[in-house]
């Protein structure tokens, strides 16, 4: 399944590694760790897009059927004044909570999302 909203989200985001290292102190001042899990995931936080009150429904309406089941979401990030090429980010990820929406006026609704990769 993947999430219905296509257009690319307004910077900025933060994308972070969950912390995946138990560590262990000694009583000699070192400290032993190792990986808790196999796969190290990403949080994906602060993603926000302004949409129209159709896109709006949309999202909400797909929160409310699927918001405790994975999707596909892809984000395209726009090619740089630097001369980057630009990137696209295809995770695979749940939400981590409900979206919050924003009136903005004129029909545009800010959305905001936070998501874990799975």
């Amino acid at each position: 399944m993947n999430f219905p909203i296509s257009k690319s989200p307004k910077p900025p985001f933060t994308i972070e590694n969950v912390d995946n290292v138990i560590r262990s102190a000694m009583e000699d001042g070192y400290e032993i760790t190792r990986p808790r899990f196999t796969k190290v995931r990403k949080n994906i936080t602060g993603v926000k897009w302004d949409l129209t009150n159709s896109e709006y429904q949309i999202l909400d309406d797909f929160y409310c059927s699927y918001g405790s089941t994975s999707f596909t979401i892809t984000f395209n990030i726009a090619k740089g004044t630097s001369g980057d090429l630009g990137i696209a980010i295809t995770k695979i990820v749940r939400f981590t909570k409900p979206p919050s929406f924003a009136y903005q006026g004129m029909g545009v609704w800010e959305a905001t999302c936070d998501f874990r990769q799975i």
